[in-house]
């Protein structure tokens, strides 16, 4: 295997580029600004042109980018420069060690490998020869939690992209299409009492005890109408619920949190109507956050060329739908191929020992590569 391509591996996992949520001011291992750095800095050393996308305080983009012949179309590269957090890990999360040919660390699996990947693909393309199109390689900020990177860079460019692969561990299977993912806050309203007097109000917690009845009724019911021939059927749960104030004082107020994965042929929106159906009028229910699913036609010969690849390097042409959301989410509004592609398995990303097999990492080089120098079918 390249020692390029290890040695790149390990100095972006030696990087802390947690994802700070919600923080307004933070610093290291928080944000991923030294990543931003880095990737700018290697693409420079390496002759590529890169800009850094200014996204929010302490929040940026890296767009690498390389024209084509032809002008007219333009091809995506994305993989995320941010991690989820390290508590409760069991190894060292920014010393990555090589061992029982796996690489260890914090962003490993997901998903420096596929970044890594992405640039060395890309800077061994640029220097193949002309490309056919245009090539850029997104390097977002945020995918972990609210893919504000992927965002800032599809309002900004997204009508420039023809066509467009995003990194995660998927085993090097091409994925056409992943669920939506919606987040709502259900809420139910009472009347506060002392606690001796509990009739003279209204207990919110009691009537939303008879809401997650409902909730759970319509979670099967839903269950049962939908279904997709890659990712089967939608599925919502409550995951968190808080309610009350004082041990001594009757609720006047209750909450219940779902997370709910939604299939391509609907929306957010209309998924919030039909679960209000079935609820008091009474019950606020409100969109917290979403991200949209993501769909591509199985016989798009961008996806017959993703195919070809996987099957000379993986000797498989699988093509399969998963349940978790990526920055594909950001461009769902953009009529344009989108797959999902890279190295390593999406059992081993965000977990305690977090590594990704050497053998999927120099594969996931050795496909990208592949796919570059054939028919990119755009």
């Amino acid at each position: 295997m390249s020692n390029e391509l290890i040695d790149l591996c390990q100095e972006m996992i030696s990087i802390p580029s947690l994802n700070p949520q919600d923080r307004q001011n933070f610093q290291t291992p928080y944000g991923e600004e030294q990543m931003v750095h880095f990737v700018s800095d290697w693409c420079k050393t390496h002759s590529l042109d890169a800009e850094i996308q200014p996204v929010a305080n302490q929040r940026n983009n890296v767009i690498v980018s390389a024209p084509g012949q032809d002008g007219s179309k333009t091809l995506l590269l994305c993989a995320h420069t941010d991690t989820v957090g390290t508590d409760g890990m069991t190894i060292d999360p920014f010393k990555p060690i090589l061992q029982d040919n796996k690489l260890y660390g914090r962003g490993s699996c997901d998903t420096k490998a596929s970044l890594a990947c992405m640039l060395l693909a890309f800077h061994h393309r640029v220097n193949a020869g002309p490309l056919p199109y245009n090539l850029m390689l997104l390097a977002s900020c945020g995918e972990e939690h609210n893919m504000i990177g992927a965002k800032t860079f599809a309002q900004n460019h997204g009508h420039t992209i023809s066509a467009a692969i995003f990194g995660e561990p998927t085993e090097l299977k091409t994925i056409v299409c992943h669920k939506g993912s919606l987040r709502l806050k259900v809420a139910t309203h009472g009347k506060s009492v002392h606690s001796s007097q509990p009739d003279a109000g209204r207990n919110a917690i009691y009537t939303m005890a008879k809401e997650i009845q409902k909730i759970e009724a319509f979670s099967h019911q839903r269950q049962k109408e939908t279904d997709h021939p890659l990712l089967g059927h939608e599925t919502l749960a409550i995951t968190m619920m808080d309610g009350g104030k004082q041990l001594n004082i009757i609720p006047n107020q209750c909450q219940a949190y779902i997370e709910w994965r939604y299939l391509p042929k609907h929306n957010a929106n209309d998924c919030r109507e039909a679960l209000s159906k079935v609820l008091e009028s009474t019950t606020e229910i409100n969109i917290l956050n979403y991200f949209s699913p993501m769909q591509t036609n199985p016989d798009h010969s961008m996806v017959k060329q993703c195919r070809q690849s996987t099957d000379k390097i993986c000797h498989h042409q699988k093509v399969e739908g998963v349940s978790y959301a990526t920055d594909a989410s950001a461009f769902d509004e953009l009529d344009f191929p989108k797959i999902i592609l890279g190295p390593g398995n999406i059992a081993q990303a965000h977990t305690k020992d977090e590594f990704i097999k050497l053998d999927q990492l120099k594969k996931g080089l050795d496909v990208y590569k592949t796919y570059l120098a054939n028919d990119w079918g755009i």
